[in-house]
């Protein structure tokens, strides 16, 4: 009987050990899924943003190239005979662009409040617009800058997208994007301690 007993004993410490196993298993597991959850929706919303920016840069590369040359067109007409009608449908096309520029504008500014909205970690900075408020004299829009970066938080992930723009005024806007990962414990750039 004693020994049914010792049996008995042994038997149920290795059930718990081994309940206790699985749970702690089962725990590490749903920690895991948690995370990689986290990670996927931060990468989405930079997919998406990152896809908002370069529509944005892509269409505003070319009505500049477009209101630069109608600038051009414009100015060269002065000087031809006859051409004086080509001034006026420059200018208007020159109007045209700087109105579909402005649209475009407004149309990333709301897209990217859309998916702040739904809880898109959004880098302050990316809420405004990589564009100077003024126009240059020939009324085409300025970066502020040709190279640019934002960060993306959501514990513990950040993720920094850097963007240049070597040539981005042309028919065919060339822009290159580079990004990198890390874990990090808090947003702070001080105390970033990493993983």
């Amino acid at each position: 009987m004693n020994q049914r007993g010792e049996t008995t004993l042994i038997a149920a410490s290795l059930l718990f050990g081994l309940t206790g196993l699985v749970i702690l298993a089962s725990l590490e597991l749903q920690s895991s899924y948690r995370h990689l959850v986290r990670r996927t929706n931060l990468f989405l919303c930079v997919k998406e943003t990152n896809g908002e920016l370069n529509l944005l840069l892509r269409s505003t590369g070319q009505a500049n190239w477009g209101i630069r040359n109608a600038q051009r067109a414009s100015v060269v007409a002065i000087f031809i005979p006859g051409l004086q009608g080509v001034t006026a449908s420059a200018q208007k096309v020159k109007a045209f662009l700087q109105h579909f520029q402005n649209a475009k504008i407004a149309a990333y500014l709301r897209n990217l409040a859309l998916l702040k909205n739904r809880g898109c970690p959004l880098d302050p900075r990316m809420l405004g617009t990589p564009f100077t408020l003024s126009r240059d004299n020939e009324g085409a829009l300025r970066l502020k800058d040709k190279k640019w970066s934002y960060i993306y938080f959501l514990n513990p992930y950040l993720l920094t997208i850097e963007t240049k723009a070597p040539s981005w005024e042309s028919t065919n806007p060339k822009f290159n994007y580079q990004s990198s990962e890390k874990r990090v414990r808090s947003l702070s750039p001080s105390s970033w301690s990493y993983y």
